[in-house]
C-alpha cells in the first residue's frame, strides 16, 4: 500500500521483526550444538473468512508494530485500506505466510 497520507509516519521506519532463512537457522543451531539439522521452508497461506476477520487478525498480529505509531484517527483508516486491497487480491483475503520448520537433536 502506498497511500501518502501514512508516509510520514514510516519515514524513520526500522522493521521490528526478524525472519530468519534457512541458511543461518542452520549455522546457528550448528553452533549451538545441534546435529541431524534439517531446516525448511513451507507455504502456510492462510485465508479468513471475511473482510472483518482479517481486518482484526492483521491489526492484533501483522501490523500491530505499524498501527501503534498512527494517531489514533488514522488507525481504522489503515486497517481499512489494507482490508480493501486484500480484497481485491488473488485469492482474497489471504496472507502469504510461510513457515520455517526445524528437525534437530542435541546430541546426549
Amino acid at each position: 500500500m502506498r497511500e501518502p497520507r501514512f508516509a510520514p509516519y514510516f519515514e524513520d521506519w526500522i522493521e521490528p521483526t526478524y525472519y530468519a532463512e534457512i541458511a543461518s537457522t542452520e549455522r546457528r543451531l550448528a553452533a549451538a550444538g545441534f546435529a541431524d539439522i534439517t531446516v525448511w521452508i513451507e507455504a502456510a497461506p492462510t485465508t479468513f473468512d471475511g473482510p472483518d476477520e482479517f481486518r482484526q487478525f492483521i491489526g492484533s498480529v501483522c501490523v500491530r508494530e505499524h498501527v501503534a505509531r498512527l494517531v489514533r484517527e488514522d488507525r481504522d483508516a489503515f486497517l481499512r485500506e489494507l482490508t480493501v486491497a486484500a480484497v481485491r487480491d488473488t485469492p482474497p483475503l489471504t496472507l502469504d505466510y510461510w513457515r520455517l520448520n526445524i528437525a534437530a537433536r542435541r546430541p546426549a
